[in-house]
């Protein structure tokens, strides 16, 4: 009896233990079958993938930039073996070359000329709404000359004792607006004639950058104060060579 007790109790253990074996194999069949778009359905998030690339994707990622790389080493040494030859032709060519590459972009050119052959102006910014070109005044601001273009050789200083708004003399496109080591706050506009007008000692800059501009706008404001000695910093200038701003234009002076 006690032996037959015996028998039937670990039949009992088997069953149960087989039966435990089948109930994780079965759990872990479960979970490896369990794909990302089951976790992604069930409100779980998606699992990162990545895949790493293949031989060939890095072939040509490695031929592409050593093309890209010998190119550019090839027009580097090419220039500067250009530029130091001495052969007649080649002198004869680099007084273009060089030129081309230090001089400014004609924006106001470019400018003036497509709204010629078009019609309106290229909008490189708001606030310019195309209009027949103003009559421009003939100094930024209205004040006395205290100092004139014969003693600088570059510009004037226009006095004004009260705050007062700077405007563009003639249509143009902004090529600098910001801080100038010797007239601090400036305005540089470029104009269609490839000339430059240069406003300075302001008090705060109202352009951007490569904004266009229309005769008599607003650039700027001025406020007299000791540091820039109540007076605006006025400057035209063509190339490399400084032009007179009141030899066509009257202005008050002492």
């Amino acid at each position: 009896m006690g032996k037959n007790l015996h028998t039937v109790r670990k039949g009992i253990a088997e069953r149960k233990r087989r039966k435990g074996e089948q109930i994780q194999k079965g759990m872990a069949d479960t979970v490896r079958s369990f794909t990302v778009d089951e976790e992604e359905s069930h409100g779980f998030p998606s699992s990162p993938k990545y895949d790493p690339p293949s031989p060939q994707d890095n072939s040509k990622f490695a031929s592409r930039f050593m093309f890209r790389l010998i190119l550019s080493a090839s027009l580097f040494f090419g220039t500067a073996i250009y530029l130091q030859a001495n052969h007649p032709f080649i002198e004869k060519t680099k007084g273009t070359v060089l030129t081309a590459l230090t001089e400014e972009f004609p924006f106001a050119t470019v400018n003036s000329w497509y709204q010629e052959r078009f019609g309106d102006p290229v909008a490189l910014s708001p606030g310019s709404d195309g209009d027949a070109a103003a009559e421009g005044q003939a100094m930024p601001v209205n004040g006395t000359v205290v100092q004139p273009f014969e003693e600088s050789k570059e510009g004037i200083l226009i006095e004004s004792e009260r705050q007062t708004d700077v405007v563009a003399v003639d249509e143009g496109i902004v090529i600098f607006a910001g801080n100038d080591k010797e007239t601090g706050k400036t305005i540089i506009l470029q104009h269609a004639d490839k000339s430059k007008s240069i406003y300075g000692h302001l008090d705060a800059i109202e352009v951007n950058q490569y904004q266009r501009i229309d005769t008599n706008e607003k650039i700027g404001e001025f406020v007299p104060n000791e540091q820039n000695a109540q007076s605006v910093y006025f400057a035209i200038q063509q190339g490399n060579k400084y032009l007179n701003p009141m030899q066509e234009t009257p202005v008050d002076a002492p």
